[in-house]
């Protein structure tokens, strides 16, 4: 995600302990860790983001801007700071570590933008540093950080919903899925997309299940969103079928859902798909009366699957004797973790579980004694 917060409080814990810390204004849903898949519409998102933050203050709020860059400040990244710079037009750059080179490339001369380097930082504490060495790895705080939002109580409007509330007591497999249909009358899903990739649709379920999507939502009267002209070209009036967008329709991976116009309301985890009735199981920190109060509004919904981390604890109970540990040597009622799809687990240094081997095709058609030499 790249979010534009308000801060309530004082942040004072990780990432996955300031859920009571902010506001979420505004979101947009890049779909990598890393914005090196796809710098365009990640700018996109980031110019976005500015353009709300900006009318914010137009309107009269007093509100100080702090933009924490990825860190990535080599080759594509050094250009990524650039555009950030030009989009956002910093007062003020700080640096951690040694930086002061990179300041001198990205910062535009004779915009007074003030440098400030903050030398001690880069060695300073983090989460669980007892002795100099990081026991939490940026990946294990995005696994924390997932787990956590996913755990939250949803709310029906009538609570405040920047004060969430969390039930760790229940496993994620244990919640009561959302059912929404995305064929028919009742069609609540609109369109489905996945980046990056070009599937026949026919394979779009296999593709969707048990993985983290996005919550985007379209309003139905954008005639000029390129969603919108595609679900209307495509398929019209037809709710008998797939509502798949292929990716690639559009200008990069992630074009077909452009930053303008399109609102991602959360994340969900697609628990199960259920083709002969046409609908899907949903888990996410939603309330079914905000889902039907975007339909109500009139927006139709798209999800779209990125490479989001799928962390195993929100899909395996550890708690749970008959996938224990007995499960881990084989012995356990299920079979051992060998039988359990889409996981994969690290034993003894390797990789192990259902489907955690890469199919690796090969390409060539013939041998390459067999190839005519030019």
């Amino acid at each position: 995600m790249l979010s534009l917060h308000k801060i309530t409080s004082p942040i004072v814990a990780p990432s996955f302990g300031t859920f009571r810390s902010t506001e979420v204004v505004r979101q947009h849903h890049v779909g990598y860790v890393s914005p090196r898949e796809d710098p365009k519409y990640y700018l996109r998102c980031a110019a976005d983001l500015m353009r709300e933050y900006r009318r914010l203050v137009e309107q009269g709020e007093n509100l100080t801007l702090i933009v924490n860059t990825c860190g990535w400040i080599k080759g594509m990244g050094r250009e990524l700071l650039q555009e950030l710079v030009s989009v956002c037009e910093p007062t003020d750059a700080v640096g951690l570590g040694e930086v002061d080179g990179v300041f001198a490339e990205i910062l535009p001369d004779g915009k007074k933008v003030k440098r400030h380097l903050l030398e001690a930082a880069g060695s300073g504490a983090v989460v669980g540093n007892t002795g100099g060495s990081q026991l939490f790895t940026p990946a294990d705080l995005r696994t924390l950080q997932t787990i956590a939002y996913f755990h939250q109580q949803p709310t029906s409007g009538e609570e405040d919903e920047y004060t969430p509330s969390f039930d760790f007591e229940k496993h994620l497999t244990a919640v009561p899925p959302l059912i929404a249909a995305y064929k028919g009358s009742a069609k609540v899903i609109h369109g489905v997309t996945i980046l990056d990739t070009d599937i026949t649709p026919d394979l779009v379920f296999t593709a969707l299940n048990a993985t983290v999507v996005a919550v985007k939502l379209v309003r139905k009267d954008d005639s000029e969103h390129p969603a919108t002209q595609y679900l209307e070209d495509v398929y019209g009036e037809n709710s008998d079928v797939t509502p798949y967008i292929p990716a690639n329709q559009f200008d990069g991976t992630s074009g077909m859902l452009p930053a303008e116009g399109t609102v991602t309301a959360g994340l969900a985890v697609v628990r199960g798909v259920d083709e002969a009735n046409g609908e899907l199981q949903l888990l996410m920190p939603m309330h079914e009366d905000e889902i039907n109060g975007w339909l109500e509004s009139g927006y139709r919904i798209i999800l779209c699957r990125g490479r989001d981390e799928m962390p195993v604890y929100l899909m395996w109970d550890w708690r749970d004797g008959r996938a224990g540990q007995k499960g881990r040597r084989g012995t356990g009622s299920c079979g051992g973790v060998d039988k359990m799809p889409y996981l994969d687990f690290v034993v003894g240094g390797e990789v192990t579980g259902k489907g955690a081997k890469e199919w690796k095709v090969r390409r060539n058609i013939m041998r390459r004694g067999q190839q005519r030499r030019q």
